[in-house]
Formats: structure tokens, sequence, C-alpha cells
């Protein structure tokens, strides 16, 4: 009876192990739904430092979302949101540049700061603020806007 138990629990693991194989790559070959013309999709990394009793915290948390030009979204992390938006810039040359918008509120909705910067599609553009006092937290923004 033991030896039929566990061929049972050896057989399902077989069967197991190239099902969820199969399953990782058909889920990473799949792509998003189309984008829009007035849509990117934007990485975005997020980093709070904070200062309690002499010790220090980091947080941090990294999103992938799809961005509708020129229309605000936000990221949470602790007793931060950062709002931001993307807005497209096309040069003479036909290149096109990202404006990123950017607001650091804080839980009772006063915005701490609200950095702007521009960065070409597919690479990592950020910003690092610092803390003025030791009591006082650092924000540390990086966006990659992914084109297609």
């Amino acid at each position: 009876m033991k030896n039929n138990n566990q061929f049972k629990i050896v057989l399902c693991m077989v069967a197991f192990i190239p099902l969820s194989f199969f399953a990782v790559a058909n889920q990473q070959g799949t792509a998003h739904s189309p984008l829009s013309d007035n849509q990117v999709v934007v990485n975005v990394d997020f980093k709070v430092t904070e200062a309690f009793s002499g010790l220090s915290e980091t947080s941090s948390t990294q999103k992938q979302m799809v961005m509708t030009f020129d229309k605000w979204q936000s990221v949470t992390l602790d007793r931060y949101d950062v709002k931001y938006k993307v807005i497209e810039q096309v040069t003479e040359n036909d290149e096109a540049l990202y404006m990123i918008d950017t607001q650091i509120v804080n839980s009772r909705k006063k915005v701490l700061h609200s950095p702007g910067f521009l960065t070409k599609s597919n690479k990592t553009a950020g910003i690092e603020v610092k803390a003025d006092t030791k009591t006082d937290p650092s924000f540390k923004l990086n966006f990659t806007v992914l084109k297609e």
C-alpha cells in the first residue's frame, strides 16, 4: 500500500513538472494587448528612506503600468504616493522624448516635491530627493518608458 502511494506521488510530480514549465513559458510569451497611439508602458521604481530614533528604514516598490499620455497615475508606498503623468514630445528629428511630471504626496495629501524630467524610450531616468534634515524622508524615483 505504501509503495502504491509513493508511486502515485512520483507519477503526479512527473506530470506536474512539464506542465508547470509549459505554463511559465506560455505566460512569458503572452504579450499585453496592443497599445493605442496615446499609450506607453512605464516601469516605475519608487523608494522611500526614513529615519526613526536614529535608525534608517527603506521601503520600495516596482510597478509596470500602461499609461495614457497626459493622465495622472499613482503608486502608493507606505504613507506616500507618487503621482505622475507622461507627456510625449517629438523632436525635429522625429525622435520621441517623454516628459515625466511627478508629485510626491504625503498621507495628508500635501505635495512634498514635484520634480519633472525628460527621458527617451527604453532608457531609465530618475531623480533622487535627499532629506533636508535627519528626520525628513528621502525619495528615489526611476522611470523607464517602454515604447513598442
